[in-house]
């Protein structure tokens, strides 16, 4: 009887055998296709600054997993990019039908501010999610124009 050992790898049809076995098994999981958007953010026609804009995508027919979500933050004029929640480094969403919540609230956790949270500015009839439709080829016209009324 024959054992597998690490010299075994060192012949050329053993390292041929590995190479396969790795590229048989794969890095796991599906890789999903990110497209770039971007948008922006009013409140009552004034830009939403420092908003957390989260786009989670929604289970379609036939789909377990739709992907991961993505998210991003306003600046001064209210606009933001998307990336990866689950990689910063990559940005944008996937494309299909998602559910966006945007949120001004946070809570600070350092020492120095004992625990002192922002209050939301984001209206109530908004916090249970926003629908949006991320085109295949992307989109830089995510627009949520929110009114306090």
């Amino acid at each position: 009887m024959k054992h597998f050992t690490v010299y075994s790898l060192m012949n050329p049809q053993g390292l041929a055998c590995a190479v396969f076995l790795l590229l048989s098994v794969g890095c796991g999981g599906p890789a999903y296709e990110f497209v770039p958007v971007a948008g922006e953010v009013t409140l009552d026609g004034n830009p939403l600054t420092d908003a957390e804009v989260r786009f989670q995508p929604l289970t379609g027919a036939g789909s377990e997993n739709p992907g991961p979500g993505s998210v991003g933050r306003t600046h001064e004029q209210g606009e933001f990019v998307l990336h990866s929640t689950l990689d910063p480094k990559q940005p944008g969403a996937v494309p299909g039908e998602h559910r966006v919540w945007i949120t001004t609230a946070r809570e600070d956790l350092s020492s120095e501010s004992g625990g002192a949270s922002t209050a939301e500015q984001v209206p109530p009839q908004y916090l249970d999610g926003i629908p949006f439709q991320v085109p295949p080829e992307g989109t830089d016209r995510a627009v949520f124009e929110l009114t306090s009324h």
